[in-house]
Parts: C-alpha cells; sequence; structure tokens
C-alpha cells in the first residue's frame, strides 16, 4: 500500500522475507532481514516527491506473519493497519513495543512519525480466530477503520469498552466499520457493514465518507438507521456506500454486477464530490447496474477489469406543502405561491408546473410570483440529476370583476321592495362619478325606475358585513348628477333617502368607504313610499252663462286631489291662460268663453274637463211721469226699456232714494207707480235671463 503526503513524499507499506533483503530500490543499500525463517516482517519505506529518492525504511515483525494491508498519512504520522499472528514488537527502532495476538490472527494498527519513522503507539484486537485490519481512512481528528474478525471483540484499546460480536451470534466473520479517534483510537461507533470479508477500499468525498466492497448473495439493508435500504447481491456484486460522520446514512448503489468471480472492489475520491470505481471481473460485468447499464465483456486472455468515474449524488425529498399568499385573487392581480419542507439533492431545482405535476413549466425556485386568468392549481417539485419528487400542490383562485362592476352593466332593479342577492366588491374596479362623500370605492352597480314618492336604498339590514358607502344619481353612465350619498348611517352601513320622481332612471353605487377601505359581501335593499295621484274632474258645475257686465259661479265636480295637488283653472286651452285655483271659481267674461280646469300635484296633472260660459245682454230701462207735482199730489211714473235684453221682461223693483238711504219699495213691483214723496226714483226690471237693468227718472 502507498501513500502520499502534501509535500509528495511517497511512503510504502508492504512486507518482505529473508535476509539481507535491500530495502532501497536505488543505487543504495538498505538491508533488512526478517525475524522468523521463511516468514514475512513488515517493513515502511519513504521515498521523495521529486525524484522517488529513497530516505529511510523501518522495519518490525515477529517470529511468525504479518499482513500488511494499509497506510495513510495525515502529514505528522503514519497511520499502518493488517494481521499479525506472533508475538510483534512494532517499535521499528531500538525500544521494544511487543504485540501478543490472542488467536490465529489479530488485527493491528500502529503509528509512526512521518519525518524518522520513529514508532508513536501500536494498537492490538483481536478474538479466537483470524481477524485483519484491511483499511484506514483519515478524516480530519478521526479515523475510518474495516476490519474483519469472527466472535465477540472490545474494539476500544482505552479505558471504555466498545464491544461488536460477528455474524450468527459470532461464529461467522463480518465486517466491521468503526469511526475511532485517531490520536488513542477512542470509538465514536461502529457497526457490522453488510459487505462480505474480502478487503473493501473506502475514501473520503467532501463531508462524507464512502466504502465498496463486495455483496454477499441474498439482500442486505445498508442503512445503519432505521430506515431500510436494500441491496440484493449474488455473491460478486459490488456496492459503494455513503454515511455522514455521525453513522447516518446517504445513500448506498450497485456499482457492478459481474457474471462471474470479482474480488476487489477499490474506490478513491475525485477534486469534487464523486469518486472513482475499480474492479475486476470473469466473463462479463455490467456497469452502473441501477443506472445507464452498460455492459463489458472480457478479452481474449480473460480476467480483465475497468474502473468507472461517479458522481455522488443525494436525492431530493419532496416538499411537506405548498401555498399561495393571496390564496384568492382577482383577474388581472397575481399571487405568490411557495412550497415548505423538502429538500434539493444534487443539481436539483424546484420546478412549478400547471395543469398536472409535471405538465406545463410555469417556473422555478422555492417561490414565484403567478398571475393566472382563471382559477389555477400549481404543482412543485424537486427535479435534479438523482432524482425527482413527488409533486405538492397548491389552487390559487381567481375571481372575476362582478357583473355589475361598470356603470354600463347596472343591474335593473324591477319590482320593489328589493333584496339582491349577497355580492362581493373585492374584486370591483373604481369607476364612480364625484360625491359628496368621496366615493364608493371599488363600486357595484344597480339602477331603478323611480316612482312618484320617496325611495331608500340602504345596506343596513341583510348580509353586508364591512365599512360600506352608498351614493344614487340620475342622469347617463358617464354624465351623472348626484341625488344623495352615505356613510355610516347605520353603524358601518350605509343608507340614502330621496324624492324620486316616477319614471325617472336612479344608478345606485355601493363600495367601500375609500380607496384603501376593507371589501367583502354587498346586499343591497330597495324600498319605496309611494305618494297619492290625482284623478281628473268628471265636470264643471254651475250656470253656464252670465250676463253682460256680470259673473258666474264654477266648481269642480269628481275627480280627486293626490300628493300636493290642487285645482288648476285656465282660459283659452288646458294650461292656457290661468283662471284661478280652488274647487270653484267666479267667471266674469266680457265675451264668451270657455274655461278648463284639471288636478296638478307631485305625482301627476291630469286631463283637464272644461265648459264655454256665454254673455246675456241687460235689458236698458227708462222711466217716464212727471218729475214736479204740487205738495199734496202725486206723480205717476212708468218703466219701459229703450233696449231690449236677451230675454222677455219678467219683474219691476222701484227703489226710493231720500237722500240718506236708497231702499227697495215695498210692493212697488208693476211697471207704474205713484210717487207722492220728493226725492229720487229708479227701477230695476229683470228679464227671462235673470239680467237685470237699473235706470233714474
Amino acid at each position: 500500500s502507498i501513500t502520499l503526503d502534501a509535500s509528495g513524499n511517497l511512503y510504502y507499506f508492504n512486507r518482505f522475507t529473508g535476509t539481507n533483503v535491500d530495502l532501497d530500490p536505488t543505487a543504495g543499500t538498505r538491508l533488512a532481514t526478517s525475524a522468523g525463517s521463511g516468514t514475512y516482517d513488515a517493513f515502511i519505506a519513504k521515498f521523495t516527491a521529486s525524484t522517488g529518492a529513497f530516505l529511510w525504511a523501518k522495519t518490525f515483525g515477529g517470529t511468525s506473519f504479518e499482513e500488511t494491508y494499509n497506510i495513510e498519512t495525515d502529514g505528522t504520522y503514519l497511520y499502518v493497519c493488517g494481521g499479525y499472528s506472533s508475538v510483534t514488537d512494532f517499535d521499528p527502532d531500538a525500544g521494544i513495543q511487543n504485540r501478543t495476538p490472542v488467536g490465529n490472527y489479530d488485527i493491528f494498527v500502529a503509528r509512526y512519525l512521518c519525518t524518522t519513522g520513529a514508532y508513536n503507539y501500536a494498537y492490538s484486537f483481536g478474538g479466537s480466530d483470524n481477524e485483519r485490519g484491511y483499511n484506514i481512512k483519515l478524516d480530519g481528528n478521526y479515523l475510518y477503520f474495516a476490519t474483519q474478525y469472527t466472535g465477540t471483540i472490545d474494539f476500544d484499546p482505552n479505558a471504555a469498552t466498545y464491544n461488536l460480536t460477528s455474524a450468527s451470534g459470532g461464529t461467522s466473520s463480518s465486517m466491521a466499520l468503526l469511526r475511532m479517534d485517531k490520536s488513542n483510537l477512542a470509538v465514536s461507533w461502529g457497526y457490522n457493514v453488510p459487505f462480505n470479508t474480502n478487503r473493501p477500499s473506502m475514501a473520503i468525498s467532501g463531508t462524507t465518507f464512502l466504502i465498496s466492497g463486495t455483496v454477499p448473495t441474498g439482500t442486505f439493508d445498508f442503512n445503519p438507521g432505521a430506515g431500510v435500504n436494500n441491496i440484493t447481491g449474488t455473491g460478486w456484486t459490488g456496492a459503494v456506500l455513503s454515511l455522514n460522520s455521525d453513522q447516518s446514512f446517504n445513500w448506498v448503489v450497485k456499482a457492478s454486477e459481474p457474471a462471474s468471480s470479482s474480488y476487489y472492489k477499490s474506490i478513491c475520491a475525485d477534486n469534487t464530490t464523486g469518486f472513482y470505481y475499480a474492479t475486476d471481473f470473469e466473463v462479463s460485468v455490467v456497469v452502473d447496474p441501477a443506472g445507464n447499464s452498460t455492459s463489458l465483456t472480457v478479452g481474449a486472455w480473460g480476467g480483465d477489469a475497468f474502473f468507472s468515474h461517479w458522481k455522488t449524488c443525494t436525492p431530493p425529498t419532496a416538499a411537506s406543502s405548498a401555498s399561495a399568499s393571496p390564496a384568492t385573487i382577482c383577474s388581472g392581480s397575481s399571487s405568490s405561491i411557495s412550497l415548505s419542507g423538502g429538500s434539493l439533492g444534487s443539481n436539483s431545482t424546484w420546478q412549478w408546473y400547471s395543469g398536472s405535476c409535471g405538465g406545463t413549466s410555469v417556473g422555478t425556485g422555492t417561490s414565484i410570483s403567478v398571475s393566472p386568468t382563471s382559477t389555477t392549481t400549481y404543482y412543485v417539485r424537486a427535479e435534479g440529476t438523482c432524482g425527482t419528487t413527488a409533486c405538492v400542490s397548491t389552487t390559487v383562485t381567481v375571481n372575476s370583476a362582478p357583473a355589475n362592476d361598470n356603470c354600463a352593466n347596472a343591474i335593473n332593479i324591477g319590482a320593489l321592495p328589493y333584496t339582491s342577492a349577497i355580492m362581493s366588491n373585492a374584486c370591483a374596479t373604481n369607476d364612480v362619478p364625484a360625491s359628496t362623500c368621496d366615493g364608493p370605492y371599488k363600486n357595484i352597480w344597480w339602477k331603478v325606475t323611480g316612482i312618484c314618492g320617496t325611495m331608500t336604498a340602504n345596506t343596513c339590514t341583510g348580509n353586508t358585513n364591512f365599512d360600506s358607502e352608498i351614493a344614487v344619481f340620475t342622469g347617463a353612465c358617464g354624465s351623472m348628477t348626484q341625488v344623495g350619498c352615505n356613510d355610516d348611517a347605520c353603524s358601518l352601513q350605509s343608507s340614502v333617502t330621496w324624492t324620486a320622481t316616477a319614471s325617472t332612471i336612479y344608478y345606485i353605487s355601493v363600495g367601500s368607504y375609500y380607496s384603501g377601505g376593507a371589501t367583502g359581501n354587498i346586499q343591497l335593499n330597495v324600498t319605496s313610499s309611494p305618494y297619492t295621484s290625482s284623478t281628473a274632474p268628471a265636470s264643471i258645475t254651475g250656470t253656464p252663462s252670465a250676463c253682460s257686465g256680470g259673473s258666474t259661479t264654477l266648481s269642480v265636480s269628481g275627480g280627486f286631489l293626490g300628493t300636493g295637488a290642487s285645482w288648476k283653472w285656465y282660459t283659452g286651452s288646458c294650461g292656457g291662460t290661468a283662471a284661478g285655483t280652488g274647487v270653484s271659481i267666479s267667471a266674469s267674461p266680457t265675451v264668451p268663453t270657455t274655461y278648463f280646469v284639471r288636478a296638478e300635484g307631485t305625482c301627476n296633472t291630469t286631463a283637464c274637463v272644461s265648459v264655454t260660459v256665454t254673455l246675456n245682454a241687460r235689458p236698458l230701462a227708462v222711466i217716464t211721469g212727471t218729475s214736479t207735482v204740487c205738495l199734496g199730489n202725486t206723480s205717476t211714473l212708468s218703466a219701459a226699456t229703450s233696449v231690449a235684453g236677451s230675454g222677455s221682461i219678467t219683474g219691476y223693483q222701484w227703489w226710493y232714494d231720500n237722500g240718506i238711504t236708497n231702499t227697495a219699495i215695498s210692493g212697488a213691483t208693476s211697471v207704474t207707480y205713484s210717487a207722492s214723496l220728493p226725492g229720487s226714483y229708479s227701477v230695476v226690471i229683470t228679464d227671462s235671463n235673470g239680467c237685470a237693468s237699473v235706470t233714474c227718472p
């Protein structure tokens, strides 16, 4: 076995037999003689790095055989191991460091100075059978030690005890693997590794320990912990096991599957995290039997070997879960999806997909931002050179803007009272006109046809669950006039009441009370309190004629005055020249005139009814008779008409004015009257139309 120190000096560990054996292969001489006749002693030789010049050689041995298997150096000391079968002095110089085997062959580990080969320590382990120390691999302050043994052996040479028992209760040989403090071989851990007892090979790759060997026939668990990682062997199968310094399992792989005999499996680490593997084989061998299998066959001479280069590979583990934040978004928004748990193996990345596990690629990394246009499930898994894990998934729910997000799509309200479905404004946009409430924001729309009366729109009852604001408008989308708006009329909810006009379209907008306000569910309620409408009058009552210069009273008959209504009279046309208000008016036309009347109020204006008032001419009266008589005499006064009226004369009434009062003369109702008192006399002549004329003598 050979090893190199950091300066490139070479150390050679082997055995020799005979007398005056020259251990210097160069021009010089270094003679040595084995202790026993026909037996083998061990030696260590040192050579320079630059030229291979011999520097020194040290020997040790006993009267029987020494087996030399492995040498390693840490730059200060040389560590050698093997087996011995008789009392052996491990000090190559003047001192004596005898060790005595317990069985046929015992294990030894010895340490010597690199500079001179001077003895430092030697430890022996053994049972009642043949034991051999096969391999040492240094790792910082520790060394890994592989040894074949039978029975139960305490592998800790110090005060502590660390017993291992070989297979079949100690009756069959096993391969022990131990991690020891290199200063005194105190055991950190050890166990029986399930290779056969042929000599293994060991290497340090990065921060992990590698050991290769031959797998016996059967199936064996190579995981020293609670897990199960089986390899099935044919008796010649080569495998490589990777462990951490705490004995925890990394991986195990088949490295070769020979068709027949294959004895030696050797590995060495490369400069990264890989290793080289070599073995001998007969007939044929499958290289990388657990991966991309390649079959090799022996050449013409038989008994070939091959080597392969491997990269150590840490498999990824699946993520435990995936999540989205937020899990529900509005169309056009984004969500951050991320994973929890799991680990990336060698050359692995987290790959995200939509549609299915491995479907459409959407990104890489522990978290990504996505902007789906519809509800989408995302899948993530680790993918790398050492495997692909199962997926975990998360769903991003996409909510579209409400159907009534914009004024143009306002929901039309039919019959009142009205209660809307529960709707969310979480995905609504801002399109409300300017209002005195500075909102609402993220608003949604309804529209309602006005009635004659008061109307109320509110979120005070129902399932609105956030601080809402409400505004009411007239006009058209894009050109609106505010009717009213409110925030917090009823706790955090809102209400607007207005006097409506029949047939006018009112737009109602509900949303959040400020631009950054909360959103949630909205349920709108719209109610009304109708006013009373008027009905048209049936007719106009009263005398439809008047004496010239006189008047007639006209009155409404039938009909009904509604809320805020009154009777309005007109001449000329319905709604023409105002002629008065009220149930009745006094009409004094100067020419025949048609009068119209209708009800006018808050809710409506009715149709008119009408009547035409005609004019009757008055008779023109004159008095004849003597205006002066002697005291005690009388004067006969006679009444006559100088111009006839529209009707026939129906009566007379004489009046006497004594200068103080003017009174009707009782009983003076004939065409003539005998006047006996001084004063003024007049007569009223009445015709059949009720028209009267007064005259004086």
